[in-house]
């Protein structure tokens, strides 16, 4: 095993990878290579991580997001629309919905076609209650 992965904050994990962070660093560990890939920063530390059902790409998420895509290599997404994403979900094979803070004026369920990095606002999604993290979307 990976000796930094003792280092690492778990976000998301399957058999072959692991996603995690170390303050606002964000790392795709492969565990079937033994190596380590860097994706990028997150301020304040990523929310969220999710490693797609065939391992071929992994989003993480918070003030920004962060795609890797096999072949590919570190994505940012672009624009404003996806930023302070706090959960996101697998809806098919490429697409993705990610809620943005609900607790703002933006709060928004947005989904992200992982394939054409085409956004599209699929509802306004805000809560009147104090910050809790039990909620359904």
């Amino acid at each position: 095993m990976i000796q930094s992965k003792i280092n690492l904050l778990v976000l998301d994990e399957t058999e072959d990878l692991l996603l995690g962070y170390q303050f606002e660093s964000v790392c795709l560990l492969d565990k079937t290579q033994n190596s380590k890939l860097y994706l990028g920063d997150i301020y304040g530390d990523p929310i969220f991580g999710l490693i797609s059902e065939d391992g071929d790409w992994c989003l993480a998420g918070g003030s920004r997001c962060i795609l890797w895509k096999e072949g590919i290599g570190a994505i940012e997404i672009e624009g404003p629309n996806l930023c302070w994403a706090v959960k996101v979900k697998q809806v098919s094979d490429m697409r993705v919905e990610l809620l943005i803070d609900p607790w703002s004026e933006n709060g928004a369920v947005w989904q992200l076609d992982i394939d054409t990095l085409k956004k599209e606002k699929i509802r306004d999604y805000r809560l009147d209650s104090e910050y809790t993290e039990d909620y359904d979307w």
